[in-house]
C-alpha cells in the first residue's frame, strides 16, 4: 500500500508541474496498475485513494487553459466570429481573475 501512496504522490507532484509550466496536454506512463485504475475512473471511486487521484486531476483540469477553452466552446456553440480589443467580456475577466486568485 505505501508503494501505491507514493506513486500517487509522485503523480499529484506530476500534475502540479505540468500544470506550473503552463503544459496543456501530458501523457503519463505507470506501472502501478491501482494508480492507472483509479485515473481512469476518477469521480467514481470513493475509495480514499480514488478521492486523492480525483483532486490530484482538479489541479491540472482547473489551471489549463480556461479562457482559451471558454472564448473556443462560446465561438462555436454560437457559429461566430468573436472580436474585440481591450474590451473583452465580463466573463473573460472573471475567468482570468479566478484563475490568479487559486493560483496563489
Amino acid at each position: 500500500m505505501k508503494a501505491d501512496w507514493a506513486k500517487i504522490e509522485a503523480f499529484y507532484e506530476s500534475l502540479k508541474m505540468a500544470s506550473n509550466l503552463n503544459i496543456s496536454k501530458v501523457i503519463f506512463e505507470s506501472d502501478c496498475a491501482n494508480l492507472v485504475n483509479k485515473v481512469k475512473k476518477r469521480g467514481l471511486d470513493i475509495t480514499i485513494m480514488g478521492c486523492c487521484v480525483n483532486e490530484a486531476c482538479k489541479i491540472f483540469d482547473n489551471s489549463s487553459n480556461r479562457v482559451e477553452d471558454f472564448m473556443c466552446k462560446f465561438v462555436i456553440d454560437n457559429r461566430c466570429n468573436w472580436s474585440f480589443k481591450m474590451d473583452y467580456p465580463s466573463k473573460i475577466h472573471d475567468i482570468v481573475m479566478n484563475g490568479a486568485i487559486n493560483e496563489f
